[in-house]
């Protein structure tokens, strides 16, 4: 009698167990019916459009009577420097450098320089990051904010720059296309004793750095 009642509970833990087994398989596949794999597959191709500005064909413009052209430690043997033509430098063209001397107030420099787009990709010109410095003799270099000639800007010296002879902005630069700039440097005529004592017999370095972008 014992052993059959041994015997109705081995099957009915067995019988548990096998409806606990398959409860397991029902939720196991409860859960596989619910889960959902998504997937996103592309593919960005990039174009060949070419990012490309710099400065070409540099020329003398015009100067004041008593303006000279020396040159310089790094190219003493450069005839176009010597001549008042700027001397293209840097990467792909894209730094310019002149050297002037005056002789007395009102004396003055001008030349022109192409900005060129060679790209596939219009370009504007942009304030943010632009770098405008001043050092005159041996002082300390001045960096001046926004790139405007504000209270740390000498007042006796003339600097500009612009679009030459033409409607050309040179604020934007469609691709392809080139602007030519008329850049402006001289001493004031109306400058005071005390400035031209300051200065007479020492360097005037001029940084200006010019920034563009993509256009929008």
């Amino acid at each position: 009698m014992e052993r059959s009642v041994n015997m109705k509970k081995r099957k009915n833990i067995k019988t548990k167990l096998l409806a606990l087994f398959f409860v397991f398989m029902l939720i196991g596949l409860g859960y596989a019916y619910l889960t959902a794999n998504l997937k996103i597959t592309g593919t960005a191709n990039i174009g060949n459009a070419r990012w490309d500005i710099h400065f070409n064909n540099p020329g003398f413009a015009e100067a004041s009577t008593n303006t000279s052209f020396p040159s310089n430690s790094n190219s003493n043997s450069n005839s176009n420097l010597t001549q008042g033509v700027p001397l293209l430098k840097g990467t792909n063209n894209t730094e310019l450098e002149y050297n002037v001397s005056f002789t007395q107030p009102g004396d003055y420099y001008n030349f022109t320089v192409d900005v060129v787009n060679s790209g596939d990709i219009d370009a504007k010109y942009i304030e943010e990051g632009c770098s405008l410095k001043i050092k005159i003799g041996d002082a300390e270099e001045i960096s001046l904010e926004n790139c405007t000639q504000d209270e740390n800007w000498p007042s006796y010296l003339d600097y500009s720059y612009e679009a030459y002879n033409s409607g050309d902005n040179y604020k934007k630069i469609t691709a392809g296309n080139t602007v030519k700039l008329l850049v402006h440097i001289g001493i004031n005529a109306d400058i005071t004793n005390e400035a031209w004592n300051s200065i007479r017999g020492k360097s005037i370095v001029v940084k200006d750095a010019i920034r563009y972008r993509q256009a929008d």
